[in-house]
């Protein structure tokens, strides 16, 4: 049903309108009435900005989305988000649209997988993890820190330095967000699945080839969460939690036993920081790289 001031405005102003809200915005514009949700699509708003409004309802209209809200409720802590950001521009410019966009702007109840900078840096096994509430591994986004990554780029025949942000680990691999300035590196996700080698992206990123097997690329920061959330509904199908044991501490009450935890130490956290890629520590780290590659044609 239309309100008198909604009657009055013509189309093409209210979606002047949702050309300046947020995500947020965009999300309760959809709740005013049909009319309103229906022109959303329609509205001319930044590209990641869609990308994320659409993904938000995806999500809304998931069972296992609702049934994991309370976790996230139980266990998200306050945090700066524009402070946040600029610590971690202030150690290299070039953050991925999409992920800035995300860390400002997505609904902190809305976070999934535990992957949140408001969420706490904890190590949960995979014995003790459901893969729906609690996924093993570790969550490194609350620590801000651009590290320094290797590139061994078989199309160029080069090695370099390149600078990304580790976002979750496992005993058996890291993700990490590219963050370096070209476009053909920037905001994709690298999965890395040897212990040694987890720090170093071996193939052609402008051709979106890797050399190996056991790792992979995700082209954007949504196109990962969709495949995380997508692994997250197929792991609820096996584990139905409306009657699963209550281990991880959810739907208001506590666990009957707790899942064990540790926090892991910054020093453990996978490649040295960016601004110490000149150093000593990553200069020998490099030249051991380049010695395994004898493409490289650095001196």
């Amino acid at each position: 049903m239309k309100t008198s001031v909604d009657a009055e405005l013509p189309n093409e102003m209210i979606l002047r309108i949702f050309q300046y809200l947020d995500l947020q915005g965009l999300i309760t514009a959809r709740l005013v009435n049909q009319r309103w949700r229906g022109l959303v699509p329609f509205a001319e708003i930044e590209e990641a900005r869609k990308t994320m409004l659409d993904f938000y309802m995806d999500l809304s209209v998931s069972p296992t989305f609702h049934r994991t809200r309370e976790w996230v409720k139980k266990n998200r802590k306050s945090f700066n988000r524009e402070t946040y950001i600029l610590k971690l521009v202030a150690q290299y410019p070039s953050l991925p649209e999409e992920y800035r966009l995300w860390v400002l702007e997505w609904p902190e109840i809305a976070v999934i997988g535990g992957v949140w900078p408001g969420l706490a840096r904890r190590a949960y096994l995979k014995e003790h993890a459901d893969g729906v509430n609690i996924r093993p591994g570790t969550n490194w986004l609350s620590y801000p820190q651009v590290s320094t990554m290797a590139y061994a780029d078989f199309h160029n025949q080069t090695i370099e330095a390149i600078p990304g942000i580790l976002i979750w680990s496992q005993p058996d691999y890291l993700t990490w967000l590219i963050v370096d300035e070209r476009k053909h590196l920037n905001g994709k996700l690298f999965h890395s699945g040897i212990t040694e080698y987890r720090h170093l992206l071996e193939g052609s990123l402008g051709e979106n080839k890797l050399q190996h097997p056991y790792d992979r690329l995700t082209p954007s920061w949504i196109a990962y969460l969709r495949e995380l959330w997508k692994a997250i509904e197929e792991a609820d199908k096996g584990l139905n939690l409306a009657s699963a044991p209550n281990k991880c501490g959810v739907n208001g009450t506590e666990a009957a036993t707790p899942i064990p935890f540790v926090i892991p130490e910054v020093q453990h956290l996978a490649g040295i920081a960016w601004k110490r890629r000149n150093s000593s520590e990553t200069t020998t780290w490099m030249s051991g790289i380049r010695a395994t590659h004898s493409f490289d044609r650095e001196e």
